[in-house]
């Protein structure tokens, strides 16, 4: 499973979610499929159509846990994902090694500098890793150290853990720690999806039933579930609420997964609307993007 890039697949994703309302209502869509917003219809919602004689329409947004998250993931990947290979060979072959930094921490670098890094986390790993103690599987030697070395401009610690299961021995991670406040700014970020999408679909309730779909490229911090408990304290107090919210698992390149987060007054937690398995290369971009 490769992760996949940045863009979001807003016509893919409204696809994959009418794939499963079909499965669910047990109708096909009709043939009379067309995006508002290209037409410039005032109330310009991405997608049109009829499934089953009813009228649905959806609007699209990629979601992040942060602002700027999916591009620094990506920035990150090209910093970190070649210390990978120039580490192998020198690690311990009985446990995992895991190297922690902090999310966002290649916000804001030069290119001149990432060559500088790589050599000093490289060094500094291959020097260090088999001096260190060893943690019981799914727990750190605490306390954690943490380490700022010359010419890296952020924090890292080094982990050294007992392996579960012959496939993990050897293994060499880098996992990017989220920041504290993770989570609010996580409820921020849905708080202004509400803002900007709910007032364009409830201009549909009348003649529509209003589907938001929510695409999630991030696959480290993010899953159905944090997405819904922000979504219920995003949208508190809301009377504009569309009729049906899905999420788009959008992390890695192929499955994708499809969850309903709520509609008809049934949540994430109390109906059986979850991890539809879509196969993307399957959909069809309905909007072109």
């Amino acid at each position: 499973m490769a992760a996949r890039s940045s863009k979001f697949n807003e016509g893919k994703a409204v696809d994959a979610v009418i794939h499963c309302i079909e499965a669910r209502e047990r109708w096909q869509r009709g043939d009379d499929g067309r995006s508002p917003e290209a037409e410039r219809h005032a109330a310009p919602v991405e997608f049109v159509c009829t499934i089953g004689g009813r009228l649905f329409a959806f609007e699209h947004t990629g979601i992040e846990p942060f602002p700027r998250q999916i591009e620094e993931q990506e920035h990150a990947r090209s910093l970190f994902g070649p210390i990978a290979e120039r580490v192998a060979g020198a690690l311990p072959t009985e446990e995992s090694i895991q190297l922690h930094v902090p999310v966002g921490a290649t916000a804001g670098l030069k290119r001149r500098q990432i060559a500088t890094i790589q050599d000093a986390l490289v060094t500094w790993v291959r020097g260090t890793a088999l001096t260190l103690p060893i943690a019981p599987y799914g727990r750190y030697v605490t306390p954690v150290k943490k380490v700022l070395l010359p010419g890296v401009p952020f924090p890292v610690s080094l982990h050294r853990i007992a392996a579960a299961s012959p496939a993990l021995r050897g293994r060499f991670d880098i996992l990017h720690l989220a920041p504290e406040d993770i989570e609010s700014a996580r409820v921020d970020r849905i708080h202004k999806v509400c803002e900007e999408k709910y007032p364009k679909l409830a201009a549909w309730r009348r003649d529509a039933r209003t589907v938001l779909v929510l695409e999630n490229g991030d696959i480290q911090l993010s899953n159905a579930q944090l997405v819904y408990e922000a979504l219920v304290r995003a949208e508190e107090g809301r009377a504009d609420r569309p009729d049906e919210i899905y999420l788009v698992d959008a992390a890695i390149e192929s499955p994708w997964w499809v969850t309903c987060l709520r509609r008809e007054g049934k949540t994430y937690y109390d109906q059986g609307e979850r991890f539809w398995e879509i196969d993307p290369n399957a959909l069809t971009a309905l909007t072109g993007r």
